[in-house]
């Protein structure tokens, strides 16, 4: 758990001597008047059971609360965005996720669908209610804070007090940041006295993260300075002084705005929005937007949106989106969906061309419309809630690149996405008057339950009537196509003589008009493996086989295509694999023969057992074992499928272990083939294996697609004994001999550059000529903290934002064999070892300086290489006597042992790759560079 604590007093204001004590066991405030924002990062080890499963519904979550209170107007500095009231939030499910953990944390458990909308890849979900949020928080605070301090929970619950919340995680980190922020001077917007509260932490060896600031003048009009104070709890005594500045994407404007149903209200409401500008905009090119929420039983007509000349007289230039339910009859009753989002661009010509004159403020109305309630014996009305819009100029932005270093960077809120990336925005404050939130209400009619009956039997009918008619003009006007036939043309050739040890395999491929050359000799040996070789010389670049590309075994070519069209649907993983499945299952399938020759045992790593894999602790290849996000996949991707076609899968083995089996097939074998061009050229490196299988559905290729080449697996791969490779063509794909192969020669092609850590976890096995591309990953956390110790985290995330932008930062690093150390990562060291003022310059200049080979970089790398080598749990020293101890170890043992002691050797060359950095002395540099001009001469 980490924790940040940011307070910024208001401009001009002196902090009074008695306001702030810090001791190394906390920070004492009494009377400290000041915008708040506390900061709660929890790795996903620290969450608790619920919380977890939230985040694993989704790959991305960001979820917004506001709760419509006051603001401080004429704020200007960080925390400016704004939101409705109200839970927003903006994620990417994982695919067919039912989301049914973010449907309990929004308050609707039993329909989640009603609280979204979609929005290109993201799905956008809104609920006035707060109570699921306020539920969430509370629960949170009572999983990470078990067994800690109480004022823990206590501070975590006290966030549903602050004006807004923020939830997100992070899938890159694995961790989910909990941030709020107090928008008054106080904790108490009726208490003028200001912050009185003990911060410290909440165990002997934690620490919080202080930082107390002011608004310092900033040259940049998108800029924000600060000036101000720094301070960990639990490791300072005395607060050390910084400033810095950074681009940020929401300002606030002294401008304030009000709004309220006109009346009488009626069916038929407006909500008229008033807004105080002060007669000037942020700029020329600035535009007025309005962002709204509209839920049920409130509804827009987005046929009269769309009406220009209607929508200038209310105020509005154009409608810039309408997103939910537009649904122009149904009663609130019947509704699915929570409402609709609208995003208005105001017309401000009226305003400052006579409004402004005559010392008016601007205003505009969104015309709204009631849906029926249902009928109900005990009341005649009820009381609906509008929450009041977000205001704000959106303005084009020259420092838009930067603006993610803000440490206080807050982003999809909802409405950005509508606007260029190249935008910032100045927003408006809402002025409560005899208010205690930003929302408008009316009182909505219900009728008495037998007049109901009339009315609802009457609206139903219409609207079945419409639907009726609909579907009658979709039969007419439409035909469902017919499938199209993916399938690519088989090869027409003749049949080479073939020498094979196995006659069903040289009936398959006969059957399949693969080609064989004559001297080429498939042998089955004793233990049920085969090998190809050579039973004479054979020259460079000829065809050894070649398997048409309609007798590969992929998606479009399997049976399971024609009994569920639906699997066309699916991302390329799961469709696989089920489609894999599903032939083995299948006695007469067209690929029995190549399917019984396949292994059924396995030696990668999602088979060994935790004991076994304990002997690989220290490598960054246990990270990407996966088998609990196996079972996960197997559950909501396969078994999903499987269970809504039953009719389909009866009598097909389903089980985990065949899913294991079929897996792992897929990982070792399964080549990306490039689709059909058109009469372009294919990629060289199709058949290249997938390397990347983390999430691999997220980003498969438009243009290939998987596949597996019956028998390819007997070829194995040795980078030192090459002399074939796979090569593909739109009708079929070859082996070729890369080299003169002499008789009795067994083929081997060349695995890639891949690390034995990587062959080991894909395909169980390595030879040793692959130790020439072991790499040993660095992870970038690792580097931040011991190169950017003396960094606090809200400067140190700022810095990371900014390494990121400049394609600098990485999740890790690879450090080859060699031990040669990427100048990237000397850059990301010398970043986080700078002070502030240097590192500013570097953003001012927008470059980073190459890296320098000094002592002070030396001792940090060779930090770095210590900690990292902490994680294995024996020396270089104990692997090299075990290997040559004769003592029998098992095969996954010894490949264990052989892959820690690679990663290692490489970490020791990286230390000697440094040991040689020193500082040049002035004298010593001068010198260097007399000889470099005696060198060169006159």
């Amino acid at each position: 758990m980490k924790r940040r604590v940011t307070f910024i007093t208001p401009p001009g204001k002196e902090i009074p001597d008695d306001a702030l004590r810090l001791t190394k066991d906390g920070l004492v405030v009494k009377g400290l008047k000041a915008i708040r924002e506390e900061k709660y990062t929890f790795a996903y080890d620290e969450l608790p059971p619920f919380a977890k499963n939230l985040v694993r519904e989704t790959r991305e979550l960001y979820i917004r609360f506001d709760n419509g209170k006051d603001y401080t107007s004429g704020w200007k500095g960080p925390f400016s965005s704004r939101l409705p009231l109200g839970v927003h939030a903006v994620v990417v499910p994982r695919e067919k996720s039912q989301m049914k953990q973010l449907g309990i944390f929004l308050g609707s458990s039993s329909d989640v669908e009603s609280l979204s909308t979609s929005y290109k890849r993201f799905t956008k979900f809104y609920t006035p209610n707060s109570s699921g949020f306020r539920s969430f928080v509370e629960r949170l605070a009572g999983g990470v804070c078990n067994g800690v301090d109480r004022s823990c929970r206590d501070d975590i619950v006290n966030f549903n007090n602050a004006a807004s919340v923020d939830i997100t995680f992070d899938p890159v980190s694995q961790a989910l940041d909990l941030t709020a922020t107090w928008t008054t001077y106080s904790s108490n917007t009726a208490d003028a006295k200001g912050w009185e509260t003990l911060i410290k932490p909440y165990t002997p060896t934690g620490r919080v993260e202080i930082g107390i600031f002011s608004n310092g003048e900033s040259p940049e009009k998108e800029e924000v300075s600060l000036r101000g104070q720094i301070a960990v709890v639990g490791e300072d005594t005395e607060f050390r002084p910084t400033a810095f500045s950074f681009p940020v994407r929401h300002h606030s404007r002294a401008n304030i705005f009000t709004a309220d149903f006109q009346r009488p209200t009626g069916l038929h409401p407006k909500l008229e929005v008033t807004l105080a500008l002060g007669g000037t905009s942020p700029g020329d090119e600035c535009t007025l937007n309005a962002y709204f929420t509209v839920p049920q039983p409130f509804f827009v007509d987005p046929y009269q949106l769309e009406d220009t000349s209607l929508m200038r007289s209310y105020g509005v230039s154009k409608i810039i989106a309408v997103e939910g339910e537009t649904d122009l009859e149904a009663p609130a009753y019947e509704m699915k969906r929570w409402g609709a989002t609208v995003v208005a661009e105001l017309d401000t010509q009226d305003y400052f061309e006579n409004r402004v004159k005559s010392h008016l403020p601007m205003e505009f109305t969104l015309p709204l419309h009631l849906r029926y309630l249902e009928p109900d014996f005990s009341k005649t009305n009820q009381t609906a809630t509008l929450p009041w819009p977000t205001v704000f100029w959106a303005c084009p932005a020259e420092l838009w690149r930067k603006m993610s270093t803000s440490p206080f960077e807050r982003k999809m809120l909802g409405y950005e996405e509508y606007f260029p990336e190249e935008t910032y925005f100045h927003h408006l404050t809402p002025k409560l008057i005899n208010k205690t939130q930003s929302t408008s209400s009316l009182e909505v009619p219900i009728l008495v339950a037998q007049e109901g009956n009339i009315i609802e039997q009457a609206t139903i009918g219409v609207i079945a009537r419409i639907k009726i008619i609909g579907i009658i003009t979709l039969l007419m006007l439409t035909r469902a196509p017919s499938r199209v036939d993916l399938r690519l043309p088989m090869i027409s050739s003749s049949h080479a003589t073939t020498k094979m040890s196995d006659p069903a395999i040289s009936d398959w491929l006969s059957r399949n008009s693969a080609q064989i050359h004559p001297s080429v000799l498939v042998s089955k040996s004793d233990p049920g493996t085969h090998t190809i070789s050579s039973t004479e010389p054979i020259p460079a670049s000829t065809t050894l086989l070649s398997i048409p590309i309609s007798a590969t075994l992929c998606i479009t070519n399997g049976a399971l295509l024609q009994r569920a069209p639906a699997l066309a649907d699916r991302s390329q993983w799961p469709a696989m694999i089920l489609t894999v499945m599903y032939e083995n299952s299948l006695p007469d399938s067209k690929w029995r023969t190549y399917l019984d020759n396949l292994p059924r045992e396995f030696d990668t790593l999602m088979y060994w057992t935790d004991d076994e894999l304990k002997e690989l602790e220290g490598s960054a290849v246990l990270g990407k074992v996966g088998k609990q996000e196996a079972i996960i996949f197997y559950q909501t991707e396969i078994m999903v499928f499987a269970e809504a076609r039953k009719d389909v899968f009866e009598g097909i083995d389903m089980s985990l272990e065949t899913f294991h089996m079929v897996g792992s097939w897929v990982m070792a074998f399964a080549t990306d083939l490039d689709k059909p061009s058109d009469g372009r050229d294919t990629h060289a490196d199709a058949m290249d294996e997938d390397d990347d299988d983390e999430d691999d559905e997220e980003f498969d290729s438009l243009n290939t697609y998987k596949a597996l080449v019956p028998f390819a697996n007997f070829v194995p791969g040795d980078c030192e004994l090459a002399n074939c490779e796979f090569s593909p063509s739109e009708s079929s794909v070859s082996l070729i001999a890369t080299a003169n192969i002499l008789a009795n020669a067994s083929l081997y092609i060349d695995p890639g550059p891949f690390p034995r850590s990587d062959l080991l976890r894909r395909l169980g096995a390595f030879q040793q000529s692959s130790a020439d591309h072991d790499v040993v990953e660095i992870d970038s956390t690792l580097i931040i903290s011991v190169a950017g110790r003396a960094v606090p985290e809200m400067i140190r995330d700022a810095r990371i934002e900014r390494l990121v932008e400049e394609d600098l930062l990485e999740d890790s690093y690879d450090i080859e064999a060699d031990g040669a150390i990427p100048s990237e990562m000397l850059v990301v060291i010398q970043a986080f070892m700078a002070d502030d003022m240097t590192f500013q310059s570097y953003v001012d200049q927008e470059k980073f300086p190459k890296a320098k080979k000094d002592s002070k970089t030396r001792d940090i790398v060779v930090e770095i290489v210590e900690k990292r080598r902490e994680g294995y749990k024996t020396t270089s020293e104990e692997d090299v006597a075990l290997l040559r101890s004769g003592e029998a170890l098992s095969r996954r043992k010894r490949m264990a042992v052989e892959v820690r002691l690679g990663e290692k050797e490489i970490l020791r060359k990286m230390e000697n790759a440094v040991s040689g950095w020193a500082d040049v002395e002035p004298a010593a540099a001068d010198s260097a560079r007399n000889r470099k001009r005696v060198k060169r001469g006159p």
